[in-house]
């Protein structure tokens, strides 16, 4: 998956991305992406191994984002990324392994 930046209209999802465990290959990118599940879990990572995970470029979550126990050997990066889910918590990386974590 792949949203479009750049100003066009990227990945839109309503409700759960779930990718409990996956292994990716190479890094997965939602740079522009907008997850939409206000109140829920928008993304459910848990256990997920990459080489780098970037949510970047306008990336929104309305939603939890869980990356618990995830093994990514890059970076997470979420530069420019709008998380919310009031008042519940937008983002669980407990046990999270990875090179670095960027939120600015």
């Amino acid at each position: 998956m792949r949203g479009e930046t750049r100003g066009s209209p990227g990945l839109v999802v309503e409700g759960e991305v779930r990718l409990l465990n996956a292994r990716l290959s190479g890094p997965f990118v939602l740079d522009g992406a907008r997850l939409i599940n206000p109140g829920r879990i928008a993304m459910h990572a848990s256990g997920l191994t990459a080489d780098g995970m970037y949510c970047r470029d306008g990336f929104q979550a309305q939603g939890e984002i869980r990356l618990s126990g995830a093994r990514i050997t890059g970076p997470v990066d979420f530069f420019s990324a709008r998380l919310t889910d009031t008042p519940n918590l937008s983002l669980g990386c407990w046990y999270l392994n990875a090179r670095e974590l960027i939120m600015l």
